[in-house]
């Protein structure tokens, strides 16, 4: 997602990224944990990380997309459980804050100077 993206824009590109989320990659995820509590095999991957973190950051965008997907939920659940990611997702810890338009001010500003 490019949080770069003009305003004009923002609405048609989070709607078409609500849209493939649900009804392309969602469903697939969902039918992947369907008889196991990791997308491989039977213990903790790099793909359910990178799981969580996908939800995690549409969640930060439509609060209710994992409405739908039951599974999901449980995954992130569990996810969410395990002492080291748990104690990630505390405040204050190293975790980035979502990009916000400030961020993107001084990107832009510092680009516009390296750049002229």
């Amino acid at each position: 997602m490019s949080i770069f993206t003009p305003a004009k824009n923002k609405e048609k590109y989070f709607s078409d990224i609500e849209q493939k989320a649900k009804e392309r990659f969602m469903p697939v995820f969902e039918k992947g944990l369907a008889n196991s509590d990791f997308l491989v095999g039977n213990q903790l991957s790099r793909a359910d990380v990178h799981l969580l973190e996908a939800t995690l950051m549409l969640q930060e965008l439509f609060p209710t997309i994992l409405s739908t997907f039951p599974k999901i939920q449980a995954f992130q659940g569990r996810m969410k459980a395990l002492t080291r990611i748990s104690k990630f997702l505390q405040p204050g810890s190293a975790r980035k804050a979502p990009p916000d338009e400030a961020y993107v001010k001084t990107v832009k500003e510092v680009l516009s100077h390296h750049f002229k």
